[in-house]
């Protein structure tokens, strides 16, 4: 949420900075998790499928961000919250919402 209310704060440090806790924060925890919670005869499986899905996850992060800022272009809603440069990072806080609710409901 940080990253899409960077432009309506005023500073791009903002984005910056919230950027580089979410890297800081979700690198390792994947591969942790198939590491503690897998048996070794399949684990190497696992973990190739786990680096396939971040590989097509930096390839199509920044291609849906280039179809939301073009399909947005002429948006705006409260203009600095929601414009054709914030887009992209409300839908990054959607799907992390999403994604949290779903490791809650399978894994707690």
């Amino acid at each position: 949420v940080l990253y899409a209310l960077s432009p309506a704060i005023g500073h791009y440090e903002v984005a910056l900075a919230s950027r580089a806790l979410m890297g800081m924060a979700a690198g390792p925890l994947g591969s942790y998790y198939i590491a503690r919670a897998i048996h070794p005869s399949v684990r190497s499986r696992y973990m190739m499928m786990f680096s396939a899905v971040l590989a097509l996850g930096y390839f199509l992060g920044p291609a849906l961000g280039v179809v939301l800022e073009h399909l947005f272009r002429n948006v705006v809603f409260y203009h600095p919250v929601l414009n054709r440069n914030t887009v992209p990072g409300w839908l990054m806080a959607v799907l992390f919402m999403v994604e949290m609710s779903l490791v809650v409901v399978f894994f707690v």
